[in-house]
């Protein structure tokens, strides 16, 4: 008998009316589109759907028309997409979701058809495995605590998601297989596997106060964070532990205004002032390598102008006089190494055009 297109029969090789028990439904090309079994003209207990072309679509249990209990679905290649349980036709329980070549794609409990409480994620790249996310999901989305891990299966992540964004509190982790994850000198002693950034995350982002971390397990950044970008006020180190830039950033960038301390590469404080628009600008000091200083002044858009006192090496005074444009200009007392001799000079243009003979303090 013919209804709607299609072909009905029970195990009797008849339709009966009731469509009860175990029977085939098949397309109007004759090919099978339902085997399995039947109540009141429902599906209901185990049975197989099929699409036009004859491919295996579903292998479930069912009731009265609706998958409930384990069951199997299959893409248009026959490749299996989901194993696991059912209700009311929506994914229902636990199941584990397919990728290309039959890799794993989730594995973990659903509700209402979405990825719905605890389970794992994993990323897939051409057809191998890159990583995987263990944690709390909600309508489908990563959503509470949870670990994201690196290709080894070293630690990456640990925090909170929201809607598939990290937010709040992360620990992130370099790789057990890489130790050198920066720019700069190689560390011999470098942890793999160590924090590579604590602190405040939001819409995946690092934004708030946060600190990153050297493969050696010291600090690179410590402070401010926006969008990813270090912004804000913070401190910047060298592998050695030694502190590097001290005051303001701009997404990413230092930023030479206000306040500032610079370093030189082995960790010495090279000047430490005011800074304008990324130019000396204001009261400040240059210091030797071995933390005397050198001169203390008053810069102008990048040069001495002004009264400046000017350092030996040790640390005894040997110059006190203006400066204009960088070089000495004006009125100056230059001081013997016993500082009490001194010599009272002129200046212009950083040529000296007058020197007296030698007083004492």
């Amino acid at each position: 008998m013919e209804q709607d297109g299609i072909w009905v029969i029970d195990a009797n090789n008849h339709f009966s009316g009731t469509w009860t028990g175990f029977g085939t439904l098949f397309w109007k090309s004759g090919k099978p589109r339902y085997v399995g079994g039947w109540e009141r003209g429902e599906r209901t207990g185990r049975g197989k759907v099929y699409d036009k072309e004859g491919g295996l679509y579903y292998d479930a249990n069912w009731v009265l028309g609706k998958k409930f209990g384990q069951g199997r679905e299959y893409d248009k290649t026959g490749q299996l997409k989901y194993c696991g349980e059912w209700a009311r036709n929506l994914k229902e329980g636990y199941g584990k979701e397919f990728g290309d070549h039959r890799l794993v794609l989730y594995e973990g409990n659903f509700r209402l058809g979405e990825r719905h409480g605890q389970g794992t994620l994993f990323s897939i790249k051409r057809s191998w495995i890159s990583g995987h996310y263990t944690g709390e999901f909600k309508d489908g989305f990563k959503n509470g605590k949870g670990r994201q891990y690196h290709q080894d299966g070293s630690l990456k992540y640990d925090g909170t998601w929201r809607h598939d964004l990290k937010e709040g509190v992360f620990t992130v982790y370099y790789p057990t297989t890489t130790t050198r994850l920066y720019e700069g000198p190689f560390d011999p002693k470098a942890q793999p596997g160590g924090v590579r950034y604590k602190g405040e995350f939001s819409d995946d982002n690092r934004h708030g106060l946060g600190q990153s971390f050297f493969p050696n397990g010291s600090v690179e950044f410590d402070g401010e964070w926006r969008n990813g970008n270090r912004h804000g006020r913070g401190r910047s180190f060298f592998p050695n532990r030694s502190l590097r830039f001290e005051g303001e950033w701009f997404f990413g960038k230092e930023v030479l205004n206000g306040v500032v301390r610079r370093f030189r590469d082995d960790g010495s404080l090279e000047f430490k002032g005011v800074y304008d628009s990324g130019v000396r600008h204001g009261e400040g000091k240059e210091f030797y390598t071995n933390g005397n200083v050198e001169s203390e002044g008053e810069w102008f858009l990048g040069r001495k102008n002004g009264a400046f006192k000017l350092y030996r090496e040790d640390g005894s005074l040997w110059y006190v006089g203006d400066f204009r444009n960088n070089v000495r200009h004006g009125p100056g007392r230059a001081f013997e190494e016993d500082g009490k001799t001194f010599h009272e000079e002129e200046w212009q243009k950083g040529r000296r055009i007058r020197q007296s003979i030698s007083s004492i303090l």
